[in-house]
């Protein structure tokens, strides 16, 4: 079984991984993976907190070189992502604010650093050798009405990209054309020339 079949058969919760806290001997913290839509709400949580709580303007932003934003984006994101190691369920904070109370800004950028380590070892089709192979399992899975769908939100945006061009390009060698396609439009043919 490939890795992305076991990461797309385990829906019964996200991808978790503990790791050591940075500077603090002996205790540990957990990880897990953000959906897409928690991304989302962390970069909205930075640009508030920048401009509501921070108070600093656009050209503020671009003198600070968007170091600000940068490391409100860096909190949110950890303060989604950091769970308590013994039940992935209990998150380490409430929030960003609390987050930024707890942690120095250096074991606030290991622990960030550590998410990115997390996250590109979950982006699976960037490390295997054969996206194609990889795809065609994936169909098969597809073939045998296995629920794809709910999981898609487990792949971190490079992974769904190599995901979705893998699958276009094979489409497009099956000899697939927008006149055969199920989507294409009854003026299609018209419009190319070709007869009805």
């Amino acid at each position: 079984m490939s890795r992305l079949e076991q990461l797309i058969g385990n829906l019964n919760g996200r991808p978790f991984k503990i790791v050591d806290m940075p500077g603090r001997e002996g205790e540990r913290i957990g990880l897990w993976s953000l959906t897409l839509h928690e991304e989302e709400q962390a970069r909205k949580g930075a640009y508030e907190f920048v401009q509501n709580v921070l108070k600093f303007s656009s050209l503020y932003l671009e003198f600070d070189e968007q170091r600000a934003l940068n490391d409100s984006i860096i909190c949110e994101v950890l303060s989604r992502a950091l769970r308590d190691p013994d039940s992935s369920i209990n998150p380490y904070c409430e929030d960003a604010d609390e987050l930024r109370k707890k942690l120095s800004s250096g074991e606030i950028q290991n622990l960030f650093n550590e998410y990115l380590i997390f996250a590109k070892e979950r982006s699976v089709l960037k490390d295997v050798e054969d996206p194609v192979a990889e795809v065609e399992r994936l169909t098969a899975l597809v073939r045998q009405g296995f629920p794809i769908a709910a999981s898609l939100s487990r792949f971190g945006s490079p992974s769904l990209r190599i995901l979705l061009l893998t699958a276009l390009d094979n489409l497009s060698q099956s000899g697939m054309t927008p006149e055969s396609s199920v989507g294409s439009l009854p003026n299609d043919s018209a419009a190319s020339g070709s007869g009805p």
